[in-house]
């Protein structure tokens, strides 16, 4: 029979238990602590929240994208182009009634989430050339381990494939001109501007850094020729087309450029 573990039983125990050298205190302390591991008192960081999407960074200006009305009083005579183009009648007075343009640009394949992301403030075309007709730092953490705020979006580093849309419009229904580009991409068909049966051949490039959007085309006979509009912003933010034509029986090359407001 074994007797009862009285205090002075547990108490040699204990003293049996701690290891020479007076380390026993200091285990014990460690058995306490966690393993000896020192604790800091203060919390760790949060995580730095994930900042918005970067801006996909267009081919082109993207004030390009609005909607535009053309300045007549700041704007050259068409006279000379529907001339070489031998245009007449409806067609011919349908020219003078253009009162602007539409433009969209947006990443290739965007939808329309892009497409307004893209807009921010506008620009566009008009009195297209070819065809007689009218176009368009990271913020520093702060103080206790705080995270910085995200930064704001910020255009990509590399420019994106982007589609280039407008739209003329007018009051008379029969002068309807819509035409989409891929900046940079193959050619496009789209109907002839001076409305005669048949289609143009189009392509549309990214020149000066994106600042000029220019628009080259070519239409079959009858009177076929070559042509291409040229986008530009002016320093009071209006849009100025600069356009040109060559009609391929004649080789006259006339030029012209219309202004616009934003709508």
């Amino acid at each position: 029979m074994h007797a009862p573990a009285g205090p002075a039983a547990a108490g040699a125990a204990a003293v049996a238990e701690r290891p020479p050298g007076g380390e026993g205190e200091a285990a014990e302390k460690n058995k306490q602590g966690g393993g000896g591991a020192r604790r800091s008192s203060s919390p760790p960081p949060p995580a730095a929240a994930a900042g918005p999407a970067p801006v996909p960074l267009l081919a082109v200006d993207p004030r390009f994208a609005g909607t535009w009305i053309k300045l007549k009083d700041k704007s050259s005579s068409m006279v000379e182009a529907l001339d070489a183009l031998a245009l007449h009648g409806l067609p011919r007075r349908a020219a003078g009634l253009v009162r602007g343009v539409t433009v969209q640009l947006r990443p290739k394949g965007g939808g329309g989430a892009a497409a307004a992301a893209a807009e921010g403030s506008g620009g566009g075309s008009g009195g297209g050339g070819s065809g007689g007709g009218s176009g368009g730092g990271d913020k520093p953490a702060a103080a206790g381990g705080e995270a910085a705020a995200p930064a704001l979006s910020s255009p990509s580093t590399t420019p994106v494939e982007t589609e280039f849309e407008f739209d003329v419009f007018s009051p008379l229904p029969i002068l309807r001109v819509r035409e989409r580009y891929v900046i940079g991409g193959p050619l496009a068909k789209a109907r002839r501007r001076d409305l005669r049966r048949g289609q143009h051949s189009g392509r549309a490039l990214a020149a000066e850094g994106g600042a000029c959007l220019r628009l080259e085309l070519e239409w079959p006979d009858p009177h076929g020729g070559r042509g291409c509009d040229e986008f530009r912003l002016n320093e009071a933010g209006e849009l100025v087309i600069s356009s040109e034509l060559r009609v391929n029986a004649g080789g006259q090359l006339v030029k012209f450029f219309a202004v616009h407001r934003r709508k």
